[in-house]
């Protein structure tokens, strides 16, 4: 959704629109998002880019607040930046549309910070994210019902985001790959590229898709502790 003057594509309906000017946004993934904006009582307009690999949201700020902004796994978009954004009316796909519209206003900076800080949080804890995984591998697990797979696969994308850069981040040591970050590093590897797949069209395709997911859960708290241990 973001782009330079010049190489935007125009959509019918769409307009391009500076950051910066009336408004600055704030970039989330759409796991991070969606929890965040639970957390908001009166969040302001979101849109949403479903043509990324991860769809996005973009949160709408007042102008000039995104000015020191730093939340892992965000991106703030200030002066300089440009933004596509849907028609008012627009709440649905085909191509980027609103989840909460621009009548709503603009949701103020340090209440998109906390509940993005909040959710961050609940996600780093390794109790939720190993308890949904086992939901779906452990030897007794009993397979859940179609739609509790689908919410455990989403839970299970934002666990591995939000575990990838930590554990990238703990396996890095300059010049030196050694017996605990050398398999660590290759099941980071494994998770993007689980990440990267598709769920197929039936429901045991579902639920493969989601068990994949929770075995990369799984291994990545594996190494995190282990790493955290050395």
């Amino acid at each position: 959704m973001i782009s330079s003057a010049e190489d935007i594509t125009w959509v019918t309906g769409m307009r391009l629109t500076p950051a910066g000017t009336d408004w600055d946004a704030v970039r989330v993934g759409r796991y991070l998002g969606v929890q965040a904006i639970e957390r908001i009582a009166q969040p302001g307009a979101v849109a949403v880019d479903p043509a990324c690999a991860e769809p996005v949201l973009y949160f709408l700020l007042p102008v000039g607040s995104t000015e020191g902004w730093h939340v892992p796994h965000t991106r703030p978009l200030g002066a300089h930046c440009y933004l596509v954004l849907p028609p008012a009316g627009k709440d649905s796909p085909p191509g980027p549309y609103w989840l909460v519209p621009p009548k709503r206003g603009f949701t103020p900076a340090p209440t998109l910070r906390r509940a993005l800080e909040e959710t961050l949080h609940v996600a780093a804890s390794p109790a939720p994210m190993l308890a949904a995984a086992r939901r779906l591998i452990a030897d007794d697990a009993e397979l859940p019902d179609r739609q509790t797979v689908l919410s455990l696969t989403r839970d299970l994308r934002g666990y591995l985001m939000a575990l990838i850069p930590e554990i990238e981040d703990q396996s890095s040591r300059p010049g030196v790959l050694d017996a605990i970050s050398a398999p660590a590093i290759a099941g980071v590897e494994e998770a993007r590229r689980r990440l990267g797949l598709a769920a197929g069209p039936t429901g045991t395709s579902e639920t493969r898709y989601a068990q994949g997911l929770a075995r990369s859960v799984e291994a990545l708290l594996a190494h995190k502790a282990r790493l955290e241990a050395r």
